[in-house]
C-alpha cells in the first residue's frame, strides 16, 4: 500500500473508533460539574487527549509487537478482529432499542487526568483496530499511522469544542457513528486480511 493508502487508513480508523471519546468530550467541555466544578479548559482538552493517545499507542505498539512474533499469514488473520467487531456492533446497533442512558450523564469532571482517563476508558477498541493495522503497516508505514493519529487529535478537540458551544443533541452523532462505526472496522479489517492472500 502506499504511503497516501496507510495515512487514509489511519484516518478511517481514528474516526470509527473516536466517536464515544468524541461524545464525552463534548460533554466534558459543554460546562461546569452539577456539583459544583468548573468548565473543562481547552488546554486540558488537549493535552488529556494526547495522554490518552499515548496510553493507547503504547499498548497498541506491545500488541503488534506480539502479533509480529507470529508468521505473516497469521498476523494478517487479526484482522478478523476488527471484522468480527464492526459485525457485531452492525448487529447490536439494529437490535438495540433505544433505552441507552442519556449523554448528559458522562461525568464531567475538570482537568486533563478527567479527560484522559475517560478517553482510555472508551478506548477498548482503539487497541482492537490499532494493533492488528500497526503490525500489519510495519515500519516505516506505521510511522505514518501513528503521525495521522497525532494530526487528528486537535481537529477532535476542536469539533467537540464547538460541538459544545451548540445546541446540537449528540443522539445525532452517537446515531452517526453507531452506522459509520462497523462499516470502518469491517473495511480495516478486510484491509489487514488482504494480507493473509497475498
Amino acid at each position: 500500500m502506499s504511503t497516501v493508502a496507510w495515512a487514509m487508513a489511519a484516518a478511517g480508523a481514528f474516526g470509527a473508533t473516536n466517536i464515544d471519546s468524541l461524545v464525552a468530550l463534548t460533554v466534558q467541555l459543554s460546562g461546569g460539574n452539577p456539583r459544583g466544578g468548573h468548565a473543562l479548559g481547552r488546554h486540558h482538552a488537549l493535552c488529556g487527549q494526547y495522554l490518552a493517545l499515548l496510553v493507547l499507542l503504547s499498548l497498541s505498539a506491545l500488541g503488534a509487537a506480539g502479533l509480529l512474533l507470529l508468521p505473516a499469514r497469521g498476523t494478517a488473520l487479526f484482522g478478523l478482529l476488527p471484522v468480527g467487531m464492526g459485525v457485531h456492533a452492525l448487529v447490536r446497533a439494529r437490535a438495540r432499542k433505544r433505552n441507552d442512558p442519556p449523554v448528559e450523564r458522562v461525568g464531567r469532571r475538570s482537568g486533563t487526568l478527567a479527560v484522559a482517563l475517560l478517553a482510555i476508558t472508551c478506548g477498548g477498541d482503539n487497541l482492537a483496530v490499532y494493533s492488528p493495522l500497526l503490525a500489519h503497516a510495519g515500519f516505516p508505514d506505521a510511522l505514518v499511522v501513528i503521525a495521522v493519529f497525532v494530526a487528528l487529535v486537535p481537529p477532535m478537540c476542536a469539533l467537540a469544542g464547538w460541538l459544545s458551544r451548540r445546541a446540537i443533541g449528540l443522539g445525532g452523532i452517537r446515531a452517526l457513528g453507531e452506522k459509520a462505526f462497523p462499516a470502518c472496522l469491517i473495511t480495516l479489517g478486510l484491509l489487514v486480511l488482504r494480507g493473509a492472500l497475498t
